[in-house]
Parts: structure tokens; sequence; C-alpha cells
């Protein structure tokens, strides 16, 4: 290969390795080796089409290039879709097939590349010389290399021995000689095996793409204590990671960024950046790396680092009738024996689980062992973890299984009443609204609600108490109404009897196929509480990169429960426990307690661990209460004067002060700052919110509450899903009902529904883009086409006016049917049809 040809085409190449080491100060990506991607001066990594290669000839010198492969000389003619490049010496042409070097080098194929011997061309297609990394064929000074579109060249690298310092640049990117390549700081072996390295050292899998690595001092990823005194293990992969200087500070200790503090398996991730005009100081912790590429948040969660002695705990309730009794095995270890229809394991109690994941095995009780389960699944414990495993019918495996999360320290019922939260573990049934109602009765005047919209899997959020009585329970379609006898259309259960002083979870199971024997019923299961978390506290694993990689996942430190929010549960003193996306972990916070004011845009001037930064329109704030909504047994929370506590998750909620929404006009029944009374969706209660001073029309940030009472900032992405942040600046509008009368807009104006708040009771006024009827062609792509109305793709070319509704309210639809819109039960909006 052409000695300057493959300069030029290195030169530029796009490399993604770890040129350094001693490096364990990030933001949560990329701080170890990966591969081999190179680009010349114009990157190709399509197929080819149209290739327009001849049968080659050699033609004598002088004569044209008209085919690939023909001897050539440049100044000669060169026929359209060829390049004749000279050898080393100048002298010799060779013809080859040429490709648009400022295109996408589409016309070379895969094992091509399009490149240059110069930056002022010719284009030509490069095709692979060598297979791989692991070929050591290649001349004398000259490794072959594997580049994108899958070719491999033998490329002039450098003199670098084994074991020398190297640093990968634009200019020299192969500073190291054959059979070395340049990651982790210095010059190492490249290696398809372990068996390919040193003592000591393992190959780190996969660093240069299809299986080839370099070595290294490694270790597994995401461990503690494998590496040599000193040093830690960072992740490169979701196997391998490799050993490299630490500092001295645990895990979620504060740490200054850049100054290397960090101990082993950790980085120093920064939570607020310094700002000097501000006056706002840098905050960082030394937080432990974890894998954030599985899809459940158990089985990431449980690369964070977990306390020697902690236990996850769960219990197996056998739902699948006609079945007989089984056996369960946990990684081949007999632990449930004898298992009957409708009992519950150990007489219910939890069994104690190591955090980790699990292989269980379901088999018939008369089966010698676990070589042939009815069924087979893993399950992945965390610390935190308390759940029953339901055991239940399936029409394509005979058995699978629900998991079904329990709550720690549920309070026992009022004297006389029993708790009830239903489980809905019927297979081949969608999601459903349970409804008791006394037994024999012929109505739903007198009907309790225990859930609505339960899908199969799932249980009601929370216990609902009820007296002891004997009921019929109903599980109607969801979205059933009105609820009628003759309407059921679902699964009934008459006679189900309440004992007073329980706490039970309901299962509906069984079957509704009539031929299968799984009858549809009720199990009882009464609720137990968990033993309290032993050994510490684990983490939560959260994904810092663009995208999830071996090395972009850091864990937060998990503060438990709303038990222990002011109890100092966190390694750093002034670290406050925040509730954030469904998790309670550790943030940096501030000394003020509730009532001060506080700085919603400064950690350090938050504040402290029973309170949260009310923000104000004026970007002021206070410090507002936290809260139990359900049980109150943490006496460090709750709510004063008038206040309410409105829920978060898992018994924690917020303070906030009561109102009642007037025609979105302005309300003064609110605190200062805190003006603003909006419809809540659902019908749920109103809140006092942020407040500010800016007037209709005027610039704005979305969710900060800077627009006057009554008003709201609206941007793109309020308007059409398909913008790109839904975090830009907006503009102050007025708020209307979207399902109303459109009386709160003016002449020329839509009440539109607001796609970052999906709230049905209120809406926001906007000059539409076309005013159609509902499904109306229409050309305005995503955007609003009247009241409640969106410009929808129908498929291929085709847009219509789609009128929005809300699924628990028929009439939004002016007699249509309203149906799902959205893939998720969570969200009451649909479409008329």
């Amino acid at each position: 290969m052409n000695r300057l040809l493959r300069l030029c085409l290195v030169s530029s190449m796009l490399l993604a390795v770890a040129c350094g080491g001693k490096n364990n100060e990030n933001s949560g990506t990329n701080n170890t080796t990966t591969t081999n991607n190179a680009t010349n001066n114009t990157a190709n990594n399509t197929t080819a089409t149209n290739n327009p290669t001849n049968n080659p000839t050699n033609n004598p010198p002088g004569a044209q290039c008209n085919a690939t492969g023909n001897s050539c000389d440049p100044s000669g003619t060169v026929r359209a879709g060829f390049a004749c490049i000279l050898d080393d010496a100048g002298v010799d042409g060779t013809c080859q097939q040429a490709c648009d070097g400022n295109g996408d080098g589409s016309e070379c194929g895969a094992g091509s590349l399009c490149g240059t011997v110069s930056d002022s061309g010719p284009f030509f297609c490069i095709r692979s010389d060598c297979n791989g990394w692991l070929d050591d064929s290649c001349p004398a000074g000259e490794q072959c290399i594997s580049f994108i579109n899958e070719t491999d060249l033998c490329t002039q690298v450098g003199m670098g021995t084994d074991g020398m310092a190297c640093t990968s640049t634009d200019a020299d990117p192969f500073p190291c000689g054959p059979g070395l390549f340049c990651g982790f700081g210095e010059c190492t072996p490249i290696c398809g095996a372990d068996t390919d390295c040193d003592s000591g050292e393992r190959c780190i899998s996969d660093t240069l793409g299809s299986g080839v690595g370099v070595c290294a001092v490694g270790c597994d990823s995401y461990s503690f204590g494998q590496c040599p005194a000193g040093q830690g293990c960072f992740p490169v992969t979701e196997v391998d990671g490799v050993c490299d200087d630490v500092g001295a500070n645990a895990p979620y200790e504060a740490c200054t960024p850049g100054m290397g503090q960090c101990g082993e398996s950790t980085a120093c991730i920064t939570f607020q950046a310094a700002d000097m005009v501000a006056g706002t100081p840098a905050l960082a912790r030394c937080l432990p790396f974890c894998n954030p590429i599985p899809e459940t948040a158990p089985e990431r969660n449980a690369t964070c680092p977990q306390p020697a002695d902690a236990r996850g705990y769960g219990r197996f309730v056998h739902l699948a009738e006609g079945s007989g009794s089984i056996d369960i095995y946990i990684d081949g270890t007999l632990t449930v024996d004898n298992l009957a229809f409708e009992a519950v394991s150990s007489a219910g109690a939890f069994l104690p689980l190591t955090v980790g994941a699990h292989t269980v095995d379901i088999t018939a009780f008369d089966d010698a062992d676990n070589s042939a389960p009815i069924f087979t699944t893993s399950a992945t414990v965390t610390a935190a973890t308390v759940a029953t495993w339901g055991i239940i019918p399936d029409a394509t495996t005979t058995l699978t299984t629900i998991l079904v999360a329990e709550p720690r320290g549920e309070a026992a019922p009022t004297a006389g009443s029993t708790k009830l939260r239903p489980v809905h573990a019927i297979p081949d049934i969608g999601n459903v609204d349970v409804v008791a109602v006394p037994a024999g009765a012929l109505t739903f005047a007198n009907e309790t609600v225990l859930a609505l919209n339960l899908a199969t899997g799932t249980a009601a959020a929370t216990y609902t108490e009820v007296p002891a009585a004997t009921y019929d329970v109903y599980l109607f379609p969801a979205g059933t109404t009105p609820r009628l006898v003759a309407n059921v259309g679902g699964v009934t259960v008459a006679g189900y009897v309440v004992a007073a002083n329980a706490t039970l979870s309901v299962y509906a199971r069984g079957t509704d196929d009539d031929t299968d024997g799984a009858d549809p019923g009720l199990t009882n299961v009464a609720y137990t509480s968990a033993p309290a978390p032993a050994g510490g506290l684990g983490g939560y694993c959260l994904d810092l990169g663009e995208e999830p990689s071996a090395n972009s996942g850091f864990c937060i430190e998990d503060c438990g429960s709303s038990d222990t929010f002011g109890t100092d549960a966190c390694t750093v003193a002034t670290d406050q426990c925040t509730p954030l996306r469904g998790f309670r972990g550790c943030f940096p916070g501030g000394p003020n307690g509730p009532g001060d004011a506080c700085d919603p845009d400064d950690l350090s001037d938050g504040c402290d661990g029973v309170s949260f930064c009310e923000a104000y329109g004026d970007g002021t704030g206070v410090c507002q209460n936290y809260c139990q909504p359900t049980t109150q047994s943490n006496p460090r929370l709750g709510c004063t004067g008038s206040d309410e506590c409105v829920e978060i998750a898992s018994n924690l909620g917020r303070c906030g002060t009561p109102c009642t929404p007037t025609a979105f006009a302005d309300t003064t029944s609110c605190p200062a700052n805190l003006q603003s009374c909006t419809p809540a969706d659902r019908g749920e209660p109103s809140y006092c919110a942020a407040s500010g001073t800016k007037a209709l029309g005027a610039a704005c940030e979305v969710l900060t509450g800077e627009c006057l009472a009554g008003d709201e900032c609206i941007n793109d992405w309020a308007i059409d899903q398909g913008a790109d942040d839904p975090f830009v600046a907006g503009t102050c509008v007025d708020q209307c009902d979207p399902f109303g009368d459109n009386s709160e807009c003016g002449a020329g104006k839509v009440c539109a529904l607001n796609f970052l708040t999906l709230n049905r009771a209120a809406g926001h006024c906007i000059t539409p883009s076309e005013t159609l009827a509902p499904n109306a062609a229409c050309a305005a792509g995503s955007r609003i086409c009247g009241q409640a109305s969106v410009c929808l793709n129908v498929g291929g070319a085709a847009n219509q006016c789609i009128r929005l509704c809300d699924l628990d309210d028929s009439t939004t639809c002016g007699g249509g049917t309203c149906n799902q819109l959205f893939n998720s039960a969570e969200i009451r909006l649909g479409f008329c049809q």
C-alpha cells in the first residue's frame, strides 16, 4: 500500500481511545478505551452501488484509465468514474475506482474506504489489504488496522515498545509498534484472549471491536477489591474494567473535580458547577460506577455497591389452579417445598434473598430435582427489594410469574375495618376497574372503587379501607361507564367475605378460558412487613451520558424511605434526601429550615432534610415542609396551618396550600408569590403555585411560574411534541379549559392542551396554525388546528386534524367515542372517532 496514501488516510482519523491513564475524574462519559472507527479525508460507511469496475488488463504506459487495476498514465485520458493513482515514486500509475470526496462515499462497497493521497484529491476507493487487528502478515513496521466500513489496511505505525508511555494524536494516531496499541496511556499488546497477555493482565474484551482488545491489569466492571493497592476498577465494557490509580475518598464523599481524590471504582461527579458571578460554589461527590445498560431498574441498581450483608426479601403465592403442588428452586437449591394452590410460601413470611441476579425454577412437587422445570425465570434482588412473586397460568408456558412490590410499615386499619389492595393476576384479560358492592346489590349506587385501570401483573397503588362485610367484586374492562350489572363484560366474584381487622392483597386469579380449569376467583394474601433494610444503603444507577455505555452510569446514594428524612441518612452530613424520578437519593443541600428563604438555583443555599425549596416566579424561594400522606411515622415531617399533604410517592408528600380555581382568573386566596391556582388533572385538589410579574406575550422560562397568576409559559414543545427541547424559553399566554366552550380565549384563538403537562383541566390559548373541522385534512404537521385539536400524521403523507378528548369523560367527544391515544394507561387523553 502506498505509504503517502496511508499517512493521508489516517491523518484525520476519528479515534476514541484512552490515550492517558491515571484519570478518574469525568462527567460521566468515556474515560476508557473504545475503538477503531476511522475516517480519511471523507469517511465512508455505506454499501456500494453501481461499481464501474471492468475486467482489467495491463495497459501499456500512457494508456487510458478505464478499468480498475490497469496501468495508467495520469497525463492520459481518465474515464469518468476512475482515477489514475501514482505509486510512492510518482512514476507508475494504477487505475482505481473514483469516489466522491465531498459525499458519503457510497460508491465504495463494504471492505473499502473513500480516500486520497492529498487534500486536493483525486479520491478513490481503497480496498482492504489485510484481515483485522490480529493479522500479522503486513510488511515490517506496519500493523493491520480495522477502519470503518469493514475495511482493514496495513498501516505504518510507530516504534513505541510494550509498556512505553504513549499518546495518540491526529498527527500520530498509532505511536506504538506492530502488535501494540496505545491504550490506557501506554503501549500494550493487542489481544484476542487472556492467554495473549502477560501474567497478571487480562484481555480487555472488544475494546478494538469484533472481539479484539488490548492487554491491561484488569478487573470485573463495577467491582471492588480486585485491583492492586492504591488502584481501583474503571469500567471499559460491561464485563471488563482496568485498574488505575485512585485517591482515598470513599463512595459518596465530597470531592473537588480534577484533584484525583476519589477512591476505588468511583469518579468525581459535579452536582453544581462553580459560578463566580453568582457566588455559588462547586459541589461534587465521589459517585460509584454502575451499569446503565440493562433494561430494568433492579438490574441496573444491583451494579451499585451493596453492603456485604445487604438482603432483599421475597415470597411466593401459588395462583395456578390445576397445576398441582409445586416446588421452587432458587439458583438450583430447593427453597419452597410442596406449595399448594392458593398457599403462600413460609406461611406468608418473607425469605431473605442475597443481593444480585438469581435463577428461579418452578417444578412439579413430585420431581426429584429441577432438571426439567415447568417454568424458569430470573430475579434481580437489591437491598430495597420486598416483593411477592405470584405464580399464575399462562397459555404458552403453562406457568408464568408476576412481581408485586410490598410496602414496609403499612399502618393497621381502623378497628372493625379491613384494608384491601387488588392485584390483577388474570393473564388473558386487559386492564380492569375493580369495584365492590354489598353482596346481592343490583346497582352500583353504594360502590367502593378499589382500583382503576389496573393492568395484569400490577397492584393498586394504595390500600382501600372498607367495613368488614360480604361483597360482590366486579372486574370491569377499564373505563366502562356507566357501571351496570347488565354490562359487566368482565369478571364477577360474588359473596366475597371480608373479615375485620386485616390488611390484605386480594389477587384476582384464574383465566377467562372456560376450558382450562383455572376459574376466576379471589385469593387473599395477608400483609406482612418485611424486616428493615440491613447493612447500610445501596444506590440508584443513573445514566449520565448521552446514551447508555459501560462507563456512563453512576450511583446516587439511596437514603431510604420517608422515615429517614431529616435523620442524616446520607454520607455527607449536609446532603439531603431528595425525591427524584421515583426514588429518594442524596443530593447536596443547604442549611435552611421550613419557612426560611432559599435559592432554587444554588444547592448550597437550599433546604435541610425535612423541607424542599419552593421556587417563586421571581427566582427566589422558601423552604416548604415534606410530609407523609398515608402513615405519619416520622415526627420530623408534617404540614402546618391550613396546608395539606400532596403525595409524591410511597408515603412521601410535599405540603401545599389548597385553593379553589375560579375560571382561570387571578386568585388572592394564595400567599404572595404563589398566586396561581390551576385546575388539577383528574379532578384532584388544586394548590397554590408560583406566580410572577411577566405579562401576556412576555418571554419566560417554562415551569418556573414567571407569568402572572392565571397565565402560563408556553413553548414549542407544549404545542408540538416533535420539538427538540421541552425546556427552551416560551411566551406567557392565558390558561383555558381545553374541553370547554373556549370562552377564556379571545377572537381567533382556541384552547389547546399543553403537551408538557398533559393536564386535561387546563390548557392554553393560542392562535391555531389552521382552523379545521375534526378529521379534516391538514398540512401543519403536529400543530394546533382547532379547539383541543392537533394535526397528526395518520399514515404515509396523510395528516388529519384530530380532536382530542378525555378518556374519563365521554362528553368531550360530543357524542363520539374517545379512544386511547398514548401508549400508556396513565395518560388519560384520547382521540375522538
